[in-house]
């Protein structure tokens, strides 16, 4: 599957029970609320949600943040979550996936994306990341 930015704007990946995601969506949401992070800090956000998600996933997933508003290219398989957060006017998208490659078509730093897992970079200054296969099976009983 190929997503473009603009796509990922109105997709929203749900797999496994519903209460699960209810809940995983909660502590992304609750774990960097504005008031926890400095008005403002998107880097200090942005790490934020790559430690939380790393705990939620007990690092048996490739995760991926990022700033919506930055071109990319994706082809993520093993979708296992998907959420969209706000902070202070900026989106960002956090997935939770098994495999694929991500590649970042706009500014880089701790602001604007944040990745753990399997992966090897390549590209110009780093911005394709392909990450290998991880089990992922965070929301399976």
């Amino acid at each position: 599957m190929h997503i473009t930015r603009r796509e990922c704007n109105v997709m929203v990946f749900n797999i496994g029970n519903d209460s699960e995601m209810d809940l995983i969506g909660y502590e992304l949401h609750n774990a960097n609320s504005e008031s926890k992070v400095g008005h403002g800090d998107r880097a200090g956000f942005v790490r934020g949600l790559l430690e939380k998600s790393m705990h939620i996933t007990r690092r048996e997933c490739n995760v991926m943040v990022f700033n919506m508003g930055n071109d990319s290219e994706m082809d993520l398989k093993g979708y296992q979550h998907f959420e969209k957060l706000e902070f202070f006017g900026y989106t960002y998208g956090v997935y939770f996936f098994k495999s694929g490659t991500f590649v970042n078509k706009g500014n880089g730093g701790w602001d604007n994306w944040a990745f753990n897992g399997d992966y090897e970079r390549s590209g110009e200054l780093g911005k394709t990341v392909n990450f290998k296969h991880k089990e992922c099976k965070i929301l399976e009983k």
